[in-house]
């Protein structure tokens, strides 16, 4: 390295500047060029993580439908605020209704005798204000010959509405169908 002292005249020193303009914005845009690849790196990599964790999810989903469907068990939610519920594929076969139909709480209690639907009523009130947990057993009114058997708790809070019930049916070799699982409430 040559540490002379060195003097420049004005065009020498102006193009010494403009040198050094020029190798500033090569050495910045390297920067930027390496700092792109990283990027691209690191979302090539984000995106295979994605990538894989999609597919996992579409072959649990996969699974739970065929699971279900060998298993005649179905998974439902229900908003009792927007008297609202969204069930499996299962759920609509098991009750009889088709595929799709809008679930309301007037059409769940449709699907029992009066005196049994009556009884869910009170069971989902009272489970709703935190009255402890139910397990009744309700026959359809459709077919009397299956029946459900409906246990629910108190559960954990929702973030789109103030209550929420959830669980699954499954439907029985003696053409009985039982709500499994726990019914959440509270948001």
């Amino acid at each position: 390295m040559d540490t002379k002292p060195r003097s420049f005249s004005n065009e020498q020193e102006e193009m010494l500047a403009r040198f050094a303009h020029v190798a500033g914005g090569l050495l910045r845009e390297h920067g930027s060029r390496l700092q792109a690849q990283r990027e691209a790196a690191i979302s090539e990599e984000r995106r295979k993580e994605l990538v894989e964790r999609t597919q996992e999810l579409w072959r649990q989903h996969r699974m739970m439908k065929q699971t279900e469907h060998i298993a005649h068990v179905g998974g439902w939610e229900f908003d009792p605020v927007g008297a609202t519920a969204e069930w499996s594929e299962e759920v609509y076969k098991i009750a009889g209704l088709a595929l799709g139909e809008t679930i309301t709480l007037e059409k769940v209690l449709a699907l029992f005798p009066p005196e049994h639907a009556g009884r869910l009523s009170v069971a989902l009130e009272q489970t709703a204000t935190g009255k402890g947990p139910f397990d009744i057993e309700l026959q359809l009114a459709q077919r009397p010959d299956r029946w459900v058997n409906c246990p629910g708790f108190r559960g954990r809070p929702r973030l789109h509405c103030l209550q929420a019930f959830e669980g699954a049916v499954r439907s029985t070799g003696r053409a009985k169908c039982h709500i499994l699982a726990a019914l959440g409430t509270a948001r």
